[in-house]
């Protein structure tokens, strides 16, 4: 299943993730860092894939593609549909239909989201849901962003790292108590051939903590 990384060289941390729902059609997108969720329910059971989210026209931390003729989105404030140069938003209540296309549908709510489109679609909205209904089955690519840009808290060592007077296992437990992400990194390059995090080389280390 799909999961991004926080920005950043080096830095390996889920930020979201893509599972398939339980119990029925759709698939469940969870921010791991802002602790939001969203869900999107399709006509028929949903197998996402990995997609390249480099083929999006937008920044996003991870991209799945599945089979649908219908979504539903749920908790989405606003709606915009691109096409081409043309962009064109959809209030609440309305329904609006588009000619065979490509289309992009980007989304506001818990996680950002855009959706890639292909053929002829009909979009309608409610104050509380969204369905998007497409000519016929096809596959269809999801892309999802967290709104989480920054670190909740940095920590920065002494120059030896290894001199912290709390036991390893104190320090393991209240990052597991918070539910925190941790990152760590060297503020400075580490020698040749150092294996990080389990031999540094760097002066000091900084730690980024994602609530």
């Amino acid at each position: 299943m799909g999961s991004g990384t926080s920005g950043g060289e080096g830095k390996h941390i889920n930020r979201v993730s893509v599972r398939s729902l339980d119990g029925e059609c759709g698939i469940r997108i969870d921010d791991r860092i802002q602790r939001r969720h969203c869900e999107i329910r399709t006509d028929r059971p949903s197998d996402p894939t990995p997609a390249d989210d480099s083929q999006f026209n937008y920044p996003v931390d991870t991209a799945v593609e599945l089979t649908a003729g219908r979504l539903t989105f749920e908790g989405f404030s606003r709606t915009f549909v691109h096409d081409g140069t043309d962009v064109t938003e959809v209030e609440y209540f309305e329904s609006v239909s588009f000619d065979d296309g490509h289309y992009t549908l980007e989304l506001s709510g818990p996680v950002k989201l855009y959706v890639e489109l292909e053929g002829a679609i009909d979009v309608q909205t409610t104050v509380s849901e969204m369905d998007v209904t497409l000519s016929e089955a096809a596959s269809v690519r999801i892309g999802a962003r967290s709104y989480h840009e920054q670190p909740a808290a940095t920590v920065t060592t002494t120059d030896d790292p290894t001199n912290d007077p709390r036991p390893p296992d104190e320090v393991a437990a209240r990052t597991a108590a918070s539910n925190s992400i941790v990152a760590i990194t060297p503020n400075t390059n580490p020698a040749p051939n150092s294996s990080l995090p389990l031999s540094v080389s760097a002066s000091s280390l900084s730690v980024a903590i994602y609530r």
